[in-house]
């Protein structure tokens, strides 16, 4: 549910933005965007939809029935963190192998690459080594998909490339534990007075700094483990010690 809500901003979103394009392009511009969503969203969206589901389970009394039983909250984790990590799994596998095919529509004007400036209309390159010398190049997939490092094949991208690269070959697998965290987080969060709107400004303020990891990272400003590794920072939230709430409670 919350994966559909957030899918259902997304078109309207774009629907307003692309008004008056060929339907082709919106249809395109709906399946770019609802991607980079769920990948660029995914931790978020576990931690809600855990923290929203055993909400409603908790108000329903479906977590003392299955504590009554014998699953209680240990047993809970264990699916929780399975569904994180499935997930996680998905998203990776949609920026590795899918989000490609949209590189050449995405990719338009001047591209930042390793050798200079290059405009992909003219195949020309300015190249800022040679003192801005203006050559003629021609660029491949492979050369255009690492030119855009976060819609790029998995096997497209190299280490021994720039780094923004090399940022992202750390991000993507660091976003899949990101996931398990989140839904980690949400267990957590269940226990909490107003749990959806802890997780949503804890994931906000990660996604944020997350972005601008990534960018400073890929500019040289800082390491490129730090910069592709900040989606792993929600395990220190989710396993900070809470307080126990059982005296609030009745026996």
């Amino acid at each position: 549910m919350v994966t559909a809500i957030a899918l259902g901003l997304v078109l309207a979103t774009v629907s307003v933005e692309q008004g008056g394009v060929p339907w082709a392009s919106m249809v395109r511009s709906w399946l770019l965007h609802g991607l980079l969503t769920l990948v660029w969203l995914g931790p978020l969206l576990c931690g809600v939809s855990t923290a929203l589901t055993l909400t409603r389970m908790e108000h329903r009394g479906e977590i003392a029935a299955l504590a009554c039983m014998g699953l209680g909250r240990d047993r809970l984790r264990v699916a929780v963190l399975s569904a994180g990590a499935v997930v996680g799994l998905l998203t990776f596998l949609i920026s590795a192998m899918i989000l490609s095919e949209f590189t050449g529509p995405v990719t338009h004007g001047w591209v930042w690459t390793s050798q200079g400036l290059w405009h992909t209309g003219a195949q020309s390159l300015i190249d800022l080594e040679a003192g801005g010398q203006l050559t003629t190049l021609e660029m491949g997939a492979i050369e255009l998909q690492r030119a855009e490092p976060r819609l790029a094949s998995w096997t497209a991208l190299r280490w021994s490339g720039g780094l923004g690269e090399q940022v992202e070959l750390i991000a993507r697998p660091s976003r899949v534990l990101a996931c398990i965290g989140f839904a980690a987080l949400g267990l957590r969060a269940s226990a909490w007075a107003r749990p959806w709107i802890a997780v949503v400004g804890i994931g906000a303020v990660l996604l944020v700094t997350e972005l601008m990891g990534w960018t400073l990272a890929a500019q040289g400003q800082t390491p490129v483990y730090v910069g592709g590794t900040v989606s792993l920072w929600v395990w220190g939230v989710a396993a900070w010690p809470q307080p126990s709430i059982r005296s609030r409670r009745p026996v």
